[in-house]
C-alpha cells in the first residue's frame, strides 16, 4: 500500500437509500483507519447536512472511524462541504496547510472517475489517489475487511449510480467551458442551494 500523509473520506447523501449510504460510509471508514494505522496522519471528514437529512454522513463516517480506533485528534472534522468539487477544494486548501504532500481520498467505484477529475485538477495526479474501499483490503482486518465487503452494490444500484454520475458529469463538462474558477463557484453554490438542509 503506497504512504500517504493524509487520507479523506468524501461524503454519500443518505436520502434515497440510507442503509445502502450508510454501508458505504462504514467502507470508507475502514479503508480509511487502514490508511491511518500505515502510515496517514489525517483524516478528513468534511461533508455538512445535506437537504432532507437529519445529519451529516460525516457524523457516520466519524462514528465509524472512532470504533475502529482512529483517535479523534487525527480527524479533521468540518462539516462545510456538500459537494464533491467543495471536498476537493477544502482537501486543496489543508493540504497545503499542513504541508502534506500525498492524499488518498475515498469513495464508491462509480464516483471515482468523476472524484479523481475534480482532485486532480486542483492537486494534481502526483498528489491524490482516488481509490475504493477495497484498495484497503489487503491490510485490512477481519473486521474491516467484513464492513468493506458489506457495501458491495447490486447490479440495479450500480446501474442507478452510473445514471446519477452520468447527469452529474455531463453538467461538470458544460461547466467546463467556463473559466475554471468560475465554473467552481457555480458548481459549489448550486450545490449548496440543491442540497442545503430544509
Amino acid at each position: 500500500m503506497e504512504e500517504f500523509d493524509a487520507v479523506m473520506v468524501l461524503g454519500k447523501e443518505l436520502r434515497r437509500d440510507p442503509e445502502r449510504a450508510r454501508r458505504e460510509l462504514a467502507a470508507r471508514s475502514a479503508a480509511a483507519a487502514v490508511a491511518y494505522r500505515r502510515g496517514a496522519e489525517r483524516v478528513f471528514v468534511l461533508e455538512d447536512v445535506l437537504r432532507g437529512q437529519q445529519f451529516a454522513g460525516s457524523q457516520i463516517v466519524q462514528e465509524s472511524l472512532l470504533r475502529l480506533g482512529v483517535p479523534e485528534h487525527v480527524l479533521d472534522l468540518d462539516r462545510v462541504t456538500r459537494s464533491t468539487r467543495g471536498e476537493a477544494i477544502e482537501a486543496a486548501k489543508r493540504m497545503e496547510q499542513l504541508g502534506f504532500r500525498r492524499l488518498l481520498v475515498l469513495t464508491s467505484a462509480y464516483h471515482v472517475p468523476r472524484a479523481r477529475s475534480y482532485f486532480w485538477d486542483l492537486l494534481g495526479r502526483e498528489q491524490v489517489s482516488v481509490r475504493t474501499p477495497s484498495y484497503a483490503l489487503r491490510y485490512a482486518t477481519q473486521e474491516e475487511r467484513a464492513i468493506i465487503s458489506s457495501a458491495e452494490l447490486t447490479e440495479e444500484e450500480w446501474a442507478y449510480e452510473q445514471r446519477v454520475e452520468a447527469r452529474l458529469s455531463r453538467a461538470a463538462r458544460f461547466l467546463g467551458l467556463l473559466p475554471a474558477s468560475l465554473a467552481w463557484k457555480i458548481e459549489r453554490e448550486v450545490g449548496r442551494l440543491y442540497r442545503r438542509p430544509t
